[in-house]
């Protein structure tokens, strides 16, 4: 202390004075720039915000889209607004992701009691469905299904519900919530599809396969319809084979397209149909 202060002493005041000076002023410029700059940088948009966290899902960084996507829900000002959910969304989707599927399900079960309607609802629910197959909180589901419309008149909750039971094994209940849908559309044609492997279950495959054969005969377009259509004709030409209908068999194995991730299993099976009929050119063909 004592050497301190001899060289403290030892330097003129007016150095130390110029010193504090130029620290002043540099003080003051940085904070008459931050305060500028702070002034003429905009509030961030929603939408910019979701955008940016969309294309960063699409490619494939859903670790860095999630802390995107958790930047817009933890803003109080913007809740409400339609981005707002659909980031919400977009959350526990990027979580659902990366395997973090509690809290992805925390985030769908406040999004869905926020009363969003409509296709964001039903994706909601679908993705909430995923979800709860790897924490088997099957209760969560269905408390908030029976929560949010009125299944009677609502296809989607109908086939939602029916579903939820169906993953769980609850055959019956599955059966009589998919029976229940009487509009036509998206989702009577899912239902129809559950419904048909159900029937397999119970070994009624006749009624099975006029399930999938109206899954076939539907003209209802939607997001997954041509992967329910193939595996709609996977079903029957299976059933085909194990009712001994050779030909049929192989017709409706025919009708599954190339670029479909079964066509090795279709080339297989088809492989055995046409043994069965004694077509051994068309057997070794196909495997």
């Amino acid at each position: 202390i004592s050497l301190l202060s001899t060289v403290a002493n030892a330097t003129p005041r007016e150095e130390f004075e110029t010193r504090a000076d130029a620290l002043s002023l540099h003080v003051v410029e940085v904070s008459s720039n931050f305060q500028m700059q702070r002034q003429s940088v905009k509030s961030p948009d929603i939408h910019a915000r979701l955008n940016e966290g969309i294309v960063l899902r699409a490619s494939g960084d859903y670790e860095r889209a999630s802390y995107v996507f958790m930047d817009i829900v933890s803003r109080d000002r913007w809740k409400g607004e339609p981005a707002y959910y659909t980031a919400q969304y977009y959350l526990a989707l990027s979580l659902y992701d990366r395997g973090y599927y509690r809290l992805a399900e925390t985030h769908l079960v406040h999004l869905i009691d926020s009363h969003v309607q409509g296709n964001e609802r039903n994706e909601a629910i679908s993705l909430l469905i995923k979800t709860v197959q790897h924490t088997e909180n099957w209760d969560v589901v269905i408390d908030v299904i029976q929560r949010h419309g009125s299944i009677a008149s609502d296809p989607a909750l109908q086939y939602a519900l029916g579903r939820t039971f169906f993953l769980q094994g609850r055959d019956e209940e599955a059966l009589s919530a998919l029976q229940s849908i009487r509009e036509s559309g998206q989702w009577q044609v899912k239902g129809d599809y559950i419904q048909g492997v159900l029937y397999i279950r119970s070994k009624d495959y006749e009624t099975a396969d006029q399930k999938f054969k109206q899954v076939l005969s539907s003209q209802e377009k939607f997001r997954d319809s041509d992967e329910v259509a193939i595996l709609a004709t996977l079903a029957v030409a299976r059933l085909a084979y194990e009712l001994q209908k050779w030909g049929e068999a192989v017709d409706y194995y025919q009708k599954v397209p190339e670029t479909s991730p079964y066509f090795g299993d279709v080339l297989y099976e088809m492989g055995w149909a046409n043994i069965r009929q004694e077509n051994y050119t068309a057997a070794k063909r196909d495997f």
